[in-house]
Order: C-alpha cells, then sequence, then structure tokens
C-alpha cells in the first residue's frame, strides 16, 4: 500500500494513519504526509519494513507513539522495525521518529528542531545519516532512553551541542560508530550527561567550541549528579 499527500492542519495527529497500540502497518510507502502534531505519517502503532519521505509533523515526522518509549506492555511495542526515514521533517522533536522503539531503521536527511533523525526513543542496530537539528541539539538523535549497535555519520547541529548524540541521565550508549559528525558548541559526535558509554568509536568528528570535545562531550557531573562510565572506547578524536 502506498499513502502519499495526506494533510491534517491544526493539531490533528497522524497524516497518514492514525493507528493504536496493537496496530501494526507492515510493507507500506508514506510519502509526503503533513499534520499539525505527533506523526506526520504514522500516529501509534508499529511500521514493519517501511519507506518514509518526505513526512512532516509538529512533532515525529515519520511517527509519533504515545507509550512508554514504544513499550506498552510486555507482549508488544510500538516503533518501526527495519524501516527508512528520508527526508522526514519535524517542528520540535524527532524528525524520523518520537517516543518509539526502533529497530534495524535508517535515517537519512532528517531534520528538526531537536533530534533531527529521532527523539525520546529505544535505538537498537539504526543508522542515522545525514540528519540535522536546526534549533536545539542533537543532529543524530536526542535524548533517547538506550542506543545500542547504532551508526552516526556526517550528522549535524547549527546552532547547538552534539552533532551526532545527545543523552540525559543513566542512558546506556555500547557499541556505536560516531564519524563526520559536527556542531558549533561542544560534543561533535556525542554530549553525555551520565550513562555508559561502552565499545564505541569516534572518528573524524568536529566541534568548534572553545572547550572542543569534537568527538566526545562529557561533563563531570550533570544537574542530577549523574556521571558517565567509559568502557572500551577506540579512537577517539
Amino acid at each position: 500500500l502506498t499513502f502519499t499527500g495526506g494533510c491534517l492542519s491544526g493539531t490533528k495527529t497522524g497524516g497518514a494513519i492514525f493507528g493504536g497500540l496493537t496496530a501494526i502497518i507492515r510493507n507500506c510507502i508514506l510519502t509526503n504526509n503533513v499534520c499539525g502534531d505527533g506523526g506526520g505519517a504514522i500516529y501509534v502503532g508499529r511500521a514493519e519494513n517501511c519507506f518514509f519521505a518526505g513526512n512532516k509533523g509538529g512533532t515525529g515526522g515519520g511517527i509519533f507513539c504515545t507509550s512508554d518509549h514504544g513499550i506498552y506492555d510486555k507482549s508488544g511495542w510500538q516503533g518501526a522495525y527495519s524501516c527508512v526515514f528520508s527526508n522526514c521533517w519535524a517542528g520540535t522533536y524527532g524528525g524520523g521518529a518520537q517516543n518509539a522503539t526502533c529497530v534495524g531503521c535508517k535515517f537519512y536527511g532528517c531534520s528538526a528542531n531537536f533530534g533531527g533523525g529521532a527523539s525520546g526513543s529505544r535505538l537498537i542496530d539504526c543508522e542515522f545519516i545525514g540528519n540535522e537539528a536546526r534549533d536545539g541539539k542533537a543532529g543524530g538523535a536526542y535524548n533517547p532512553v538506550c542506543v545500542t549497535n547504532c551508526v552516526f555519520k556526517n550528522n549535524k547541529t547549527l546552532y547547538s551541542f552534539a552533532g551526532g548524540l545527545w543523552t540525559l541521565g543513566e542512558v546506556p550508549v555500547i557499541g556505536c560508530l560516531f564519524e563526520g559528525n559536527g556542531c558549533p558548541y561542544e560534543g561533535g559526535g556525542l554530549c553525555c550527561r551520565g550513562g555508559l558509554i561502552s565499545n564505541c568509536v569516534f572518528r573524524c568528528n568536529v566541534s568548534r567550541a572553545a572547550n572542543g570535545g569534537g568527538g566526545l562531550f562529557a561533563p563531570d557531573r550533570d544537574a542530577a549528579g549523574l556521571s558517565p562510565t567509559f568502557s572500551g572506547l577506540g579512537d577517539v578524536k
């Protein structure tokens, strides 16, 4: 199925599909759908093997989920599995996905104020390439719940921190690659405020800040008193 050109104004949600907690959308193409609030293409549900391109929403330009970062009970989850998000846009958070569980997804050329690719999500085996944060933080992903085996490459922020990824609190970032990301402030690849950073590689990331942190910027403690823990970092530049 193909969903294209859906348009909802004001505070309406789900430019193409208004789903539900147990809704599963498989093998669909969703292009150029627009809504004024959450979910430029899909509001609530799980997308599997879908292609999202050019969708726009107030938050979650591709997909927006309402439950606990995509987990609604022990038997299922909301979000995206093996999907591609290309050139999706959000006015605030999550150009591709917001508040979702994303597994095996690719985010290319997406844009938002915070989290050009994704925001507030669980990220597993995902790629973030060429995404941007316009006014806020994190060109690739902002404030995730966990990040495992992901690639952040050539993402950028235009006016703030964290070209690739911004984390806050006890967030594990494990087995990730940060390469060629950039920002005008600290944390060209990753800016973390607490949590575990383990077995990650940082290559050729750029920060234009006086304090540096081209690859990794990790203040000793954030406002909650959390300290980041590092293990097995390679090629940090």
